[in-house]
């Protein structure tokens, strides 16, 4: 199965009006037009979404476009009450982040810890799906 990074970019090249992309450049500057999108993208949404514009100048049909892909991430949620505590809709609704870094998140999980932020979760997730929930204890543990 093609990963939507590589979808973007052909979608990418296949948008612009012919001789307006310099794929060698591209290609030498950042490995692959896949390299350029994920520099020069933007994140856009959840679960890892990213985008990058097309601008109407450069688009074979002279419109603005975007290409949008998704960067495996993981996702950090959490409560600011225990369980016990929570009265309203907004304190029942989890506080959601994303970082495409273990590491980083590891840390950003023991900072919401020390300020007692509750029911802590960590989640790795693949073009956009959480594929699997990080056993975080073994994690903090360590530390």
């Amino acid at each position: 199965m093609k990963k939507s990074i590589d979808q973007a970019a052909e979608d990418f090249v296949s948008s612009h009006k012919a001789g307006i992309l310099d794929l060698e450049h591209i290609k030498d500057g950042y490995g692959s037009v896949a390299g350029f999108l994920n520099v020069i993208g933007q994140p856009h949404g959840d679960f890892g979404e990213w985008s990058a514009e097309i601008k109407a100048h450069q688009h074979k049909d002279g419109r603005v476009d975007t290409v949008e892909w998704y960067r495996d991430t993981f996702q950090i949620a959490h409560y600011r009450l225990p369980f016990a505590d929570r009265v309203t809709p907004e304190d029942h609704t989890p506080e959601i982040n994303f970082d495409p870094d273990f590491g980083i998140s590891i840390e950003r999980i023991i900072e919401l810890k020390a300020k007692g932020y509750s029911d802590i979760s960590l989640d790795e997730v693949v073009e956009g799906v959480v594929v699997d929930s990080v056993a975080i204890e073994d994690y903090l543990e360590q530390k």
